[in-house]
């Protein structure tokens, strides 16, 4: 009985919202500059969607799975964006992907996305550009980007990101719970986001893209 009403409460919670996830520890100021310039950038671009950071257990190496699932119990949005503290794009994108979604849902179709179709390292010239810039109105990176944006190994695999379902992915949040949240073995950073792509393409449905930049 007494799981049935905390079930109920954390139903209660919930609102038709979007919640940003995001792994993060500051443990150098530049990565924590980025995270403070990207924050504002998401709360001006989705003004309605929850922020929440995530954190792990303090042990080295870090854990991302661990902070995102930590993230996770926090969240009451009806969609869920798995995001890199390092990772820009536009909100519109985020909101088309999450109104597309929850269409799917009122059909009772099952439908998620890795949100883009060409991944680009920004150069440190244009990185500065845009941390110096303004996030109401940021400093906007053209599409396809010119050469001295991009950091020169990026042209040569900006189709490849989404295969791996690096830097963000977006779902409904009972993808996420049929999953059973992220594998918490993986520490640092690498194949922990292509393991939960599988995992979710597997026992979810099969992702789609969109054809954007990240």
């Amino acid at each position: 009985m007494w799981q049935a009403i905390v079930n109920w409460f954390k139903r209660r919670r919930r609102g038709k919202n979007i919640s940003l996830l995001v792994p993060f520890r500051p443990n150098t100021e530049y990565r924590q500059m980025v995270w403070e310039w990207l924050e504002q950038y998401y709360r001006y671009q989705l003004p309605r969607a929850e922020i929440i950071v995530g954190t792990d257990d303090g042990k080295d190496p870090f854990c991302k799975t661990m902070a995102f699932n930590n993230a996770f119990a926090f969240s009451r949005g009806d969609v869920i964006v798995l995001l890199d503290a390092d990772c820009m794009l536009p909100g519109k994108y985020i909101q088309s992907c999450a109104d597309r979604i929850r269409k799917a849902r009122k059909a009772n179709h099952r439908l998620w996305f890795i949100p883009y179709r060409r991944f680009y390292r920004v150069s440190k010239s244009y990185t500065t550009a845009v941390l110096e810039s303004n996030p109401k109105n940021p400093f906007r990176i053209p599409d396809p980007p010119v050469e001295t944006a991009i950091e020169p190994d990026s042209f040569n695999s900006a189709s490849h990101g989404h295969w791996f379902g690096a830097l963000v992915q977006i779902m409904p949040r009972e993808a996420f719970e049929m999953v059973g949240g992220m594998d918490e073995r993986f520490r640092s950073w690498g194949s922990e986001d292509v393991s939960f792509m599988r995992a979710v393409d597997t026992l979810y449905v099969r992702h789609h893209t969109s054809n954007n930049q990240v």
